[in-house]
């Protein structure tokens, strides 16, 4: 079963510099040497990644007045947020967080883009952060590992498909922390709004087939947009999706955290080791 990977990447004032993005960029490539990947970004983004990206991505220019969160509407509810969103708002600006809420539609572009030619049929697609692989010691598989030991190719997908009984109509996630079922059914019991700030759900990475991906572009936004009609103050967009997870939980598929390795692998990025099994 094929993958077809989709990240952006945009120079914002975030919580990493430019050049960090790079580096990482550099391991992604290499742990993903067996996967079609999609990325986008602008004129000002390329320039620093044009010789960290393989000659095999396909890269879209794609500015940011082109997002579907930096239409008029959205663009003043997101500045809006960023000034409530006191945990974040010295550290991020606000295009950075209508960023994070952008990765459902990146992959909906990819999904009919079809920039590889594949077949619906056999393919799943995923979101991945770039900075998903970062090649600390003992808290990351190694880039250079993964790519020898090909990383989220055709059988390693196939295999995760079946391992956690993925349905056609189901997006995977990892959890960050054992009690994320407890914490998902306390949200459904009272009801908690989505400014919720636990985070349980690690938002770098999510995968599933094409139509379900359609499905949680449109129920993802209608959440942001419930958000802010209701005047709630998103802190991440973790928060949108646990609530999704919390309103739907039949269309989810949550990974629970590795706790026997000793230390421990990062749980944030457990896609490294979920699609090399």
């Amino acid at each position: 079963m094929r993958l077809v990977v989709t990240t952006a990447f945009y120079a914002l004032s975030s919580k990493f510099a430019p050049e960090q993005y790079v580096a990482w960029a550099h391991h992604f490539g290499e742990a993903a040497a067996h996967v079609d990947v999609v990325c986008y970004t602008d004129a000002a983004g390329h320039a620093w990644l044009r010789h960290a990206l393989p000659p095999a991505w396909r890269v879209v220019l794609l500015p940011v007045d082109a997002w579907v969160h930096s239409s008029k509407r959205r663009r003043e509810a997101w500045m809006h947020n960023h000034r409530a969103n006191a945990p974040l708002n010295r550290i991020t600006s606000w295009p950075v967080h209508a960023l994070w809420a952008e990765k459902t539609e990146f992959v909906r572009r990819t999904v009919l883009g079809r920039w590889f030619d594949e077949s619906p049929d056999d393919t799943l697609y995923a979101w991945c952060d770039l900075g998903y692989f970062r090649n600390r010691a003992g808290a990351d598989v190694p880039s250079a590992e993964l790519r020898d030991r090909r990383w989220a190719d055709p059988d390693r997908v196939a295999r995760f498909v079946c391992t956690h009984a993925l349905a056609d109509d189901q997006i995977a996630y990892a959890t960050v922390t054992p009690t994320a079922a407890h914490d998902l059914a306390d949200m459904r019991t009272a009801r908690l709004p989505h400014s919720d700030p636990r985070s349980f759900l690690a938002g770098g990475f999510f995968v599933a087939r094409a139509s379900a991906l359609l499905w949680y572009a449109d129920t993802f936004l209608a959440t942001v947009d419930a958000c802010f009609a209701d005047r709630w103050t998103i802190k991440d967009d973790q928060a949108i999706v646990a609530t999704c997870v919390a309103r739907f939980p039949e269309r989810f598929v949550l990974c629970p955290p590795d706790q026997q390795r000793r230390p421990p692998w990062d749980p944030w990025f457990a896609f490294q080791r979920l699609l090399l099994a």
